[in-house]
């Protein structure tokens, strides 16, 4: 059932889920956006983070003055962007799932045109990417996205040019088809970033399409400047992260028996990462040891040499802890 008509249709259809957050000055744009595509068989979700602007009031109204069938989730504390996706997918019933930050926009003909090219394309293909314009914070053209990344567009399996950052393609402008979430699992809450860790997991095993209309409009921030214990945090969020996703990636790898160069590569991703988090003295760094440790992922000299690294880190109590566990 469409969102707008309230009627059904024998196309496919498409769940759109919108992740606010703090964004009232363009929630109303990106809410419009989607109300104005062309495709008439689309549920519609939006899911706020608890923002602590004025943003829920605005969707609110919104959704009684456009007298639409929307499925609104607002969320009492921050949880998340992951968390907040998975809302999303727990409810969608849709074929195929756009998600979408409320400061983007989406074209008039965009899920016209991506239904399109996924139906043709068939089974072996679970995510159609476009190219897309951006645009600053004042919503002005700041070209495309293609031209900014110098990247391809390609078609096919592009894990290998992914991961070796040959190929990128614009979050905003994605559709998943929903069946690829059944193989995958969801999105992983402890994570501070969704994108990478779900590419990660899906672009192993499947197929991209590219579709030539461009889609959307993807709004990018300028001159972002962090206090530096902001920054630091970032830092360690950041290098801890990159293990979760390398540890996942490597296991599947190990799995399909497949790139073998790139299992490799992640594993040395993910002592790189350990390294800085000790570097960093960051309290995550004895937990993701003790997390590789427990998987047995590494050998004995270099785990052994790790533990002599953190003496110096550890009270007598973590010590203690990490002899009896390790």
């Amino acid at each position: 059932m469409d969102f707008r008509t309230k009627s059904d249709s024998a196309l496919p259809l498409v769940s759109v889920g919108v992740l606010s957050y703090n964004y009232a000055v363009y929630v109303l744009d990106t809410l419009d956006s989607v109300f104005i595509q062309t495709y008439p068989h689309i549920e519609f979700f939006i899911v706020d983070d608890a923002s602590s602007d004025n943003s829920v009031e605005l969707i609110e109204q919104w959704i009684i003055d456009n007298e639409v069938d929307v499925d609104l989730i607002v969320h009492p504390v921050n949880k998340g962007r992951n968390s907040a996706i998975n809302n999303i997918l727990g409810k969608a019933r849709g074929k195929y799932i756009v998600l979408f930050a409320s400061d983007d926009e989406m074209n008039p003909r965009r899920i016209e045109e991506q239904v399109k090219a996924m139906e043709a394309a068939g089974e072996e293909y679970s995510v159609c990417y476009s190219d897309a314009e951006l645009m600053n914070e004042q919503s002005n053209y700041r070209g495309l996205y293609s031209e900014k990344l110098k990247s391809p567009f390609l078609s096919g399996n592009v894990f290998e040019k992914f991961y070796h950052g040959e190929f990128f393609m614009a979050a905003a402008s994605i559709m998943f088809r929903k069946t690829i979430y059944d193989t995958v699992g969801l999105y992983d809450e402890r994570l501070t970033a969704e994108d990478y860790d779900m590419w990660m997991r899906i672009l192993p095993l499947t197929n991209v399409l590219f579709c030539n209309y461009i889609g959307v409009k993807y709004r990018i921030k300028e001159n972002q400047n962090f206090a530096p214990s902001v920054q630091n945090n970032l830092q360690q969020w950041y290098h801890r992260d990159r293990i979760l996703i390398y540890k996942k990636l490597v296991t599947l790898l190990r799995k399909l028996q497949q790139w073998p160069n790139i299992e490799q590569a992640a594993t040395k991703k993910i002592r790189f990462h350990l390294i800085h988090l000790k570097e960093l003295k960051s309290p995550y760094f004895v937990p993701m040891l003790m997390f590789l440790l427990k998987n047995s992922f590494y050998n004995i000299p270099f785990a052994w040499l790790l533990k002599l690294h953190i003496n110096q880190l550890l009270t007598r109590q973590v010590k203690e802890r990490l002899e009896v566990e390790s």
